[in-house]
This record gives structure tokens, sequence and C-alpha cells, in this order.
């Protein structure tokens, strides 16, 4: 599966960025990027192992990237998770599902999948500078709240 880009520009940014991942010792997982016949896209990369300091674990990179990052004891992953500009979505992978979702209502993001992804309706609610006049959140009501959905399979 690959995704649309806007433009080469927006292919190069993202080669540019994954690039730093490479920098950073983060290991890189994806597959083929660039232009055909049907415009600009890129395929998912993951990365693993980036540092939490990153400026791709606290920018939006307004492509399929992801970052899975492991911590010792739950209150980092809030920590790290809270610190960011933005607040889209996180994922939570736990055998404990109690705690997992005590640790999701404390993360500043719109969506909170536990033990699942990208599952379900998402209704695309965001918090922080995340998706500022886009989908739900560009409601003038809103602007005042930041409603969130937690998503799981147990």
């Amino acid at each position: 599966t690959t995704f649309p880009m806007i433009s080469r520009e927006r292919v190069a940014l993202f080669e540019k960025r994954t690039a730093l991942a490479a920098n950073e010792n983060a290991k890189l997982f994806s597959g083929p990027r660039g232009a055909d016949e049907n415009g600009f896209w890129v395929a998912p990369t993951f990365s693993l192992d980036l540092p939490m300091c990153s400026i791709l674990q606290q920018e939006e990179i307004g492509a399929p990237f992801f970052s899975i990052s492991s911590v010792k004891y739950p209150h980092e992953m809030v920590k790290w998770t809270n610190t960011g500009f933005y607040g889209h979505s996180a994922q939570i992978w736990s055998a404990d599902s109690e705690k997992a979702l005590k640790w999701a209502a404390k993360l500043e993001c719109g969506t909170v999948w536990v033990n699942d992804w990208m599952n379900g309706v998402n209704e695309g609610f965001v918090h922080k500078q995340s998706g500022f006049g886009r989908g739900p959140a560009s409601s003038f009501r809103q602007f005042f709240s930041e409603p969130k959905q937690v998503i799981t399979k147990f």
C-alpha cells in the first residue's frame, strides 16, 4: 500500500525527514516511494528506537511515518507523548487492559487505540495544534474543548 503525496517537493521533504531518522540511529522499515504516471506516492515508514527528543517525535510529518517507541515505565510514555505540540493519535499495547485504559485517559491525543490500530470509526479528533481547521476540530465549539475517543480491543 502506498499513500499519495501532493507534490514532488513533499516526497523530497519526507525523504529528508526519514534520512534524519537514519542519522539519529533509528531503525527504519519502509517500502518504495517516488513518482509514476499516477502521481507522487510513498509507502508507510516505520521507525524503531528514534530518540524521544528527535524533531520527528515532536512534529507532524504529513506522511505515513510511524514512530514505535518502547518505555520502561508507563509514566514515561505519558510524559513523552504529552511533551509535543501535537496530539493526533497514539496506540498502546499492553496485557493489562485496565491499566492501559488509565494511561489512555492521560494522553493528550484525539484518538488512542488500545491493543488495536486503525480499527473502528476514527472521527479525526485532535488535540493541541494537530489539525487546526480540519475535520471535526474545525467546529467553533471544539475550539474550547478537546474531545477524545479511545478505541479498544480486548
